[in-house]
């Protein structure tokens, strides 16, 4: 067994693994400059379903 501790959330956590199990990483993730801008965009041009817009407008009918 292997132990290995992960940052999950302010915390780190120690768990064990098997031998044989891989583990993957990814870079840290570069905050966004204008995160409200983003969110709106989301909000407005969702993908694979109807907008914020749309289901409101649906179930005011």
């Amino acid at each position: 067994m292997r132990r290995i501790s992960i940052q999950l959330g302010k915390e780190v956590v120690e768990i064990n693994l098997p031998d044989n199990t891989e583990i993957l990483s990814a870079d840290q993730a570069k905050p966004f400059s204008n995160p409200a801008f983003f969110i709106q965009k989301a909000l407005a041009d969702s993908i694979g379903s109807p907008n914020l817009d749309q289901i409101i407008e649906q179930k005011l009918i």
